[in-house]
C-alpha cells in the first residue's frame, strides 16, 4: 500500500519522491519487489529524465560515494561500479580478472556481501542498462568521521551499538535491571544520533538531487526505522509517498527498542520515565528470548519479524508492569527463577487474579 506524506507548502519543489521501507535480511529479498515496482512507475511517469535511486549504506564514505556515482555517471553499469570501488578499497587496486588470484579476491568481495545486498544491486543493474536511464545516490557519512573510525579514536558505531544491547539483555536476563538499563539506554541514545545524523544528511542529499532539471523521480529502500526521512523531505515542500513492505492490514508493529529510538528522535525534548525505560528495556529482552528460539510451525521467514513483535508485545501488556514497584517485583522473580519462568509465572498469576 502506497502512503502520501502530507506537504505544508501549497507549491511542491522538485521531482516525486517514493521511499521504500523494509528490512535487510535473506527474509527480506522478497520485498525487494517493490523497489522494483517503484522504479518501473518512475520511469514510465515519463519517457525521459534520469531516474536517481538512494541506496542505503550506513557505513559508507564521501568517498565512496563519489567514486560509485560518477562511474555509473560515465555510463560504467552499476554492479561494475560498485564492486570496483569495493575491490579498489580492500586491495588499492582494479581487479585483474585475467588471473586466478584477481578472481579470488573478487569472489571475497561479492561474498561478503549479502544475498539482499546483491539481489539489490542486481534490480539496479538491471534498470540500467534496459533504461540506460538510471542513477545512484549513495549514502556516505563525513570522509573525517569515517578516518576517524578506521584510526581508531572512534569506534564504530554499530560495535558500540551491538556491545550495548547485548549487556542489556545479559544483565536483564540475570535480574539486574537497573545494570542493563544503563547500557539500554546508551544503545538507544546511539541509534537515535545516529538516525537522525544519516536521516538529515539523505533529506539534503535527496532534497538537492530531485531538484535538478534532468530529474524525473527519485526512489529508495531503507530500513523501515528511518521513517523520520520521509518526514524531513516533505517539510522541506517535497512530494513524497511510501511503502512499508512488512504492513499487515494496515498496520506496522515497532519493537520496543524501535519504539524507544523514535520517540528520542521525534520527540527528544519530552523525557521518558524511569517506569517507560524500564519496560521498553524488558520488552526488547522478552524479544530477544523469542528471536532465539525456532517458532512452532513455522516454514520459512515471511512476516516472522511482524509476528515476532506482536508476541513480544503482547507478553509485555500481559504482565502488567504498570509500575515500578511491579517492575522490581519482576526483577527479583527473574533473580530468583530466571527470566523465562519469571514470565511464565507471573502470567499464571494475572491469570489466576
Amino acid at each position: 500500500m502506497v502512503e502520501q506524506l502530507r506537504t505544508p507548502e501549497k507549491q511542491k519543489k522538485g521531482s516525486p519522491i517514493h521511499i521504500v521501507y523494509g528490512g535487510h535480511g535473506e527474509e527480506h529479498i522478497e520485498h525487494l519487489h517493490h523497489l522494483d515496482s517503484a522504479i518501473i512507475d518512475k520511469l514510465e511517469s515519463k519517457k525521459s529524465g534520469d531516474v536517481v535511486v538512494f541506496v542505503e549504506d550506513a557505513e559508507g564514505s564521501a568517498v565512496r560515494a563519489r567514486q560509485i556515482e560518477g562511474s555509473i555517471a560515465l555510463g560504467i553499469p552499476p554492479l561494475i561500479s560498485i564492486y570496483a570501488t569495493f575491490f579498489n578499497e580492500r586491495y588499492h587496486s582494479l581487479p585483474d580478472l585475467t588471473t586466478q588470484e584477481g578472481m579470488d579476491k573478487l569472489t571475497s568481495i561479492l561474498d561478503d556481501e549479502t544475498d539482499f545486498v546483491n539481489s539489490k544491486f542486481n534490480i539496479l543493474d538491471k534498470h540500467f542498462i534496459e533504461s540506460g536511464r538510471i542513477r545512484l545516490l549513495w549514502e556516505s557519512r563525513p570522509d573525517e568521521v569515517v578516518n576517524r573510525a578506521k584510526q581508531g579514536r572512534e569506534s564504530p558505531t554499530f560495535n558500540v551499538l551491538m556491545t550495548s544491547l547485548e549487556n542489556s539483555l545479559l544483565a536483564v536476563y540475570k535480574g539486574e535491571f537497573d545494570k542493563g538499563l544503563r547500557h539500554y539506554k546508551r544503545g538507544v541514545e546511539i541509534l537515535a544520533n545516529d538516525g537522525n545524523g544519516r536521516e538529515q544528511r539523505l533529506a539534503e542529499k535527496i532534497s538537492s538531487v530531485s531538484q535538478e532539471n534532468n530529474v524525473t523521480g527519485i526512489v529508495g529502500y531503507i530500513g523501515s526505522s528511518h521513517t523520520k526521512l520521509g518526514h524531513l523531505l516533505s517539510k522541506k515542500g517535497h512530494d513524497v509517498t511510501r511503502t512499508f513492505t512488512e504492513m499487515e492490514d494496515g498496520k506496522m508493529f515497532w519493537d520496543t527498542t524501535n519504539e524507544a529510538t523514535r520517540r528520542r528522535q521525534f520527540f527528544p525534548n519530552k523525557k521518558l520515565s524511569g517506569h517507560e525505560w524500564h519496560r521498553l528495556m524488558i520488552g526488547d529482552a522478552i524479544h530477544g528470548a523469542l528471536l532465539s528460539q525456532p517458532q512452532e510451525g513455522e516454514t520459512g521467514h515471511k512476516d516472522r519479524d511482524q509476528k515476532l513483535i506482536k508476541l513480544s508485545r503482547s507478553i509485555l501488556d500481559q504482565l502488567q508492569l504498570n509500575n515500578m514497584k511491579q517492575i522490581r517485583e519482576f526483577e527479583r522473580g527473574v533473580r530468583q527463577n530466571g527470566f523465562t519462568n519469571a514470565i511464565n509465572r507471573r502470567l499464571e498469576e494475572q491469570q489466576n487474579t
